[in-house]
């Protein structure tokens, strides 16, 4: 996971605080060393506050810049090609973000998203009422993982 990943992850509220520390050490045995980020690394049953504080200064430290919520689409896809996030829970946080962003083509990540999760439904349907077969809601579910991936890969590309 890189600094980027996790400052984006937390600030999503995808992360408890009780887990910062040890991604924290993980981030630092690769070379993000920062006064923050061993504090970070070094809290014990840390608050959502004390968190808060540590990971901006560590950013700042090691980046120079405040990251904005702009950039977090970036990172998300970003984390789907490199496989840190599963594409349908990067396209769900993508699509959280499409409508406070405005951002054109933000908005496919949220409509593959809902389609993803219909699948999901409709897979839980097929089991308990044996409506739909099985085997061709998971090549949908599996077809719209593809297709997520694939369009965090373009809008990396267009980014650039």
């Amino acid at each position: 996971m890189t600094i980027e990943l996790l400052f984006t992850l937390w600030q999503l509220g995808e992360i408890l605080p009780e887990k910062i520390p040890n991604l924290a050490t993980d981030l630092l045995k690769v070379g993000n060393e920062s006064k923050s980020m061993i504090e970070l690394a070094g809290l014990v049953q840390p608050s959502r506050n004390e968190v808060d504080i540590a990971i901006n200064k560590a950013i700042l430290e090691l980046k120079g810049d405040d990251l904005n919520r702009e950039k977090f689409p970036y990172f998300i896809a970003k984390a789907i090609v490199e496989k840190e996030i599963t594409p349908d829970k990067g396209a769900y946080l993508i699509g959280l973000l499409s409508s406070e962003l405005k951002s054109s083509g933000l908005e496919k990540f949220e409509n593959l998203y809902m389609e993803y999760e219909q699948f999901e439904k409709d897979q839980l349907a097929a089991v308990e009422n044996r409506e739909y077969p099985l085997n061709m809601i998971n090549q949908f579910k599996n077809d719209v993982l593809s297709d997520i991936y694939k369009l965090a890969n373009e809008y990396l590309l267009l980014q650039k």
